[in-house]
């Protein structure tokens, strides 16, 4: 049947509609598929970001109030995803070695490394590790949980922040201090010590070489230490040792000391000038015998500390069991105000 008027308009009015949908549709697609093209080449670009704790190369190994430790092993010329670091933290190399350092939105940067070189980096920021050289990489990172707290109230500082004593068969090399953590590389040939020195707060050991140690801490006797390369132990502050390195070769480690309980105590208005160090006889009741200063602040500050130590009491020392009359360093701190407190946080 032939079509009538009306009805060959209606279809010429409907093949231009579709003409010129088909004509929009290839306008508009064009952008639009170049658009997507480009957001899908950005998601390849940027790989997916995942936690230090999701990261297949960081094995969390220690967490405690103070730090998150993270033993770090990257096969050769392969390399970490992209992961997030929150806080500030330092890591100790272990092995010369050779990375490329990818952080996001950042060019690369190439770093050689030495055996034992620790480094510090601030955190909230994501990278990629690669490592460039034909040998395992492996590192110990140490993060810092109490960065926020140190840059909103900086710790007291310590009495020395850097500076190398040669010893007789080895060095302690400060390193710097960050966050109120002081840092110190020490090496010892066999049969070396480290002198008498006191930890008011606690501290982190990173062995870098394999470790063959005694530690003669007063009143308690040598205690043995054995550790591999790649070993960290956290110890206790509060006490007084030397160090001697009893294997049959070269001992190289890393230690980070934490500000004591004092550092936090004190932040109440006053401000800490400094310490006083006393060398006090402690009874086998915990009673204080005598007092003499150590080292000295000041004259003033002096006679406060001897003042107030003869009125505290101490956990007392023992041997094989029983309890023992000991010498001992205490570190006391003093404020603007006058006030005194001991390194365990009492007064």
């Amino acid at each position: 049947m032939p079509l009538s008027r009306s009805q060959i308009v209606r279809s010429k009015t409907h093949r231009y509609a579709d003409a010129t949908i088909r004509a929009m549709n290839v306008r508009l697609g064009i952008p639009f598929l170049l658009l997507l093209s480009a957001v899908l080449a950005a998601q390849i670009a940027a790989p997916s970001e995942v936690e230090i704790t999701a990261e297949p190369s960081h094995h969390l190994v220690l967490e405690n109030e103070y730090v998150r430790v993270f033993k770090v092993e990257v096969a050769p010329h392969a390399q970490t995803l992209m992961h997030r670091h929150r806080h500030d933290y330092m890591f100790v190399t272990l092995g010369a070695t050779r990375i490329e350092n990818d952080v996001a939105g950042k060019p690369p940067v190439t770093l050689t490394l030495q055996d034992g070189e620790t480094r510090f980096s601030t955190g909230d920021f994501a990278h990629i590790a690669k490592n460039l050289s034909d040998t395992l990489f492996r590192n110990v990172t140490i993060e810092l949980l109490k960065d926020e707290e140190a840059r909103k109230t900086p710790p007291p500082k310590w009495d020395e922040e850097r500076g190398l004593h040669v010893l007789e068969g080895g060095t302690q090399d400060i390193l710097f201090v960050k966050d109120g953590v002081r840092v110190s590389e020490i090496d010892l040939q066999p049969g070396a010590t480290l002198p008498r020195h006191h930890h008011a707060g606690p501290h982190l050991l990173v062995a870098v070489s394999d470790l063959e140690l005694r530690s003669d801490v007063e009143g308690q006797g040598p205690m043995p230490g054995h550790f591999k390369s790649g070993d960290v132990k956290w110890l206790p502050g509060g006490y007084t040792h030397t160090l001697t390195n009893v294997g049959k070769s070269p001992a190289k480690l890393v230690t980070l000391e934490f500000p004591s309980q004092q550092s936090t105590a004190l932040k109440t208005g006053s401000e800490t000038i400094g310490t006083v160090v006393l060398r006090v006889v402690i009874s086998e009741r915990g009673k204080v015998l005598g007092a003499e200063v150590e080292r000295s602040l000041n004259p003033t500050a002096d006679k406060q500390a001897l003042r107030a130590v003869k009125t505290w009491t101490f956990e007392p020392a023992k041997k094989d069991g029983h309890p023992v009359t000991v010498q001992a360093l205490v570190e006391v701190a003093v404020t603007s105000d006058g006030d005194v407190l001991r390194a365990d946080g009492k007064n």
